[in-house]
C-alpha cells in the first residue's frame, strides 16, 4: 500500500501548494498517481448531471495542459509523483467511430509528445484511459509507443476485461509470445468498478466498504500476472483500487497481494 490516486483533480486543476501537502503527508517511497483535470481530457463541455453542454475548446491543448496540470503536480509532488492520467471521459461517436478515430489518435499522440519531457530533473510519466473501448487498437497502442507514454488499463464497465487490455499493453512492449515479454515502462492500472454496475450502483451496494461483496478473481488473477510482469522487468506498478472495485479498497489490494506472493 505505498500509492493512492489523486481523483479530485480531474474536477478542478489543482495548485502546487495542493499538491506539496500531499507530498509532505506520506514517507520518501509514497507515490501518487494524478487525474488530470476534465478540462484538459474531455472533449465536450458538461452540464447539469453531466449533460453536453457544447465542445470543448481546451481539450487536448499542451501549453494548458502543462500550465494547469503538469508542472504543479511535478513540482509539488517531486520525487512522489507518479503516472500522470489523462483519462479520456465518455467521447462523442462522431470523433470515435470508423475512420474518425485516426485524426482523433493522432492528435492525441501530438498532444502527448508536446507535453514537457522534464520538470526541475523528472521525468513525467504520462499514460492514457480510455472510456471508449472502440479506441483500444493497434493503431493507438502504436500511437502511444511512439510518443513514449502509457496504457492505463481502466477496469471499468465501459472497457474490455483486465485480460484483453492487458493483450493490448503486450502488443505495446513486446513482439514476444508467451511469458517471455518486458514491460517498456511502468504498469498503470486503475481499478475503477465492478463489471457491470454504475457508479451509483455500485456506491449502494458497497457502503461502508468494510468487507469485499463481489471478489472479482478473473481481474485479480490477471493483474497479479501483470504485477509478476513488471517485477521481471525491473518495472514499477501502479494499481490503484477504487472500493467499488469488490467492495473495500484495503482489502481488495490485501488479496491482490497475497495472489502476487502466493
Amino acid at each position: 500500500l505505498r500509492a493512492a490516486g489523486i481523483d479530485r483533480s480531474f474536477y478542478q486543476p489543482l495548485t502546487q501548494a495542493d499538491f506539496a501537502r500531499y507530498a509532505q503527508q506520506v514517507p520518501e517511497g509514497f507515490r501518487f498517481l494524478v487525474k488530470a483535470p476534465a478540462l484538459i481530457a474531455d472533449a465536450v463541455l458538461r452540464g447539469e448531471r453531466g449533460l453536453t453542454a457544447g465542445e470543448n475548446p481546451a481539450f487536448l491543448d499542451p501549453a494548458m495542459a502543462a500550465e494547469r496540470f503538469v508542472l504543479p503536480a511535478m513540482r509539488g509532488l517531486g520525487k512522489r509523483a507518479g503516472p500522470l492520467v489523462f483519462q479520456l471521459s465518455p467521447l462523442p461517436r462522431a470523433l470515435t467511430a470508423g475512420e474518425a478515430a485516426r485524426p482523433l489518435i493522432d492528435r492525441i499522440g501530438s498532444f502527448l509528445a508536446a507535453l514537457p519531457a522534464e520538470v526541475d530533473g523528472l521525468a513525467p510519466v504520462y499514460a492514457v484511459e480510455l472510456r471508449n473501448a472502440e479506441l483500444l487498437t493497434p493503431r493507438f497502442v502504436r500511437m502511444l509507443r511512439a510518443v513514449n507514454a502509457r496504457l492505463c488499463l481502466g477496469i471499468h464497465a465501459r472497457m474490455p476485461p483486465a485480460a484483453r487490455q492487458s493483450a493490448a499493453l503486450r502488443a505495446m512492449d513486446s513482439d514476444a509470445a508467451g511469458e517471455d515479454w518486458q514491460l517498456a515502462g511502468p504498469l498503470v492500472v486503475r481499478w475503477s468498478l465492478h463489471s457491470g454496475f454504475r457508479y451509483d450502483e455500485a456506491k449502494n451496494r458497497y457502503a461502508p466498504f468494510d468487507r469485499l461483496i463481489d471478489p472479482d478473481l478473473a481481474t485479480r488473477g490477471t493483474l497479479a500476472h501483470l504485477i509478476h510482469v513488471a517485477i521481471r522487468s525491473s518495472q514499477p506498478a501502479y494499481v490503484i483500487v477504487n472500493n467499488k472495485a469488490e467492495g473495500s479498497a484495503p482489502l481488495s489490494c490485501i488479496e491482490l497481494g497475497r495472489a502476487v506472493v502466493g
